[in-house]
């Protein structure tokens, strides 16, 4: 805890960076053989079903709240494995409570209407999101890995 005291900068930095690398996953396997393989669609539909959640939560488009609270203590072994090492397999969970509510439980009518709204947000946020994370990716010490791969 002194630690945290001492540097909110650095742990919450080292939380942003985790939480980044789960919501876009580069490599969705748990033993990267390729590093070169291409990441855009995979991160073009994780991002797109995040924002949508996002949007749907914001927005209030669920058909019931309680469904998706129901679901939210799976997410306690991701909330505590964030600052340790963060792969995709542990955050399961977030995916499921993620694809299951946009698919089952959402008013799509009302989401719709709300989507045309927010096509500048859904732009900027996925630029800066992208901008982030292809910082990330590309400062990599010993190899630096692109998100589209080497043909």
């Amino acid at each position: 805890m002194s630690f945290i005291l001492k540097h909110p900068v650095e742990v919450a930095g080292i939380y942003v960076r985790h939480l980044i690398n789960v919501l876009l996953p580069c490599w969705p396997n748990q033993y990267v053989e390729d590093l070169d393989n291409n990441k855009l669609i995979l991160a073009i539909l994780s991002y797109s079903s995040f924002f949508l959640f996002g949007l749907t939560i914001w927005n209030k488009c669920l058909k019931d709240n309680k469904v998706c609270l129901n679901y939210f203590p799976l997410l306690i072994p991701s909330v505590f494995i964030l600052p340790g090492a963060v792969e995709v397999r542990h955050f399961a969970s977030l995916y499921l409570i993620v694809i299951g509510a946009l698919c089952w439980n959402t008013d799509w009518h009302k989401l719709i209407k709300t989507i045309y709204f927010n096509k500048i947000a859904f732009l900027t946020i996925g630029v800066l999101w992208l901008a982030f994370w292809l910082n990330m990716l590309a400062s990599e010490s010993v190899y630096s890995t692109y998100i589209i791969g080497c043909v």
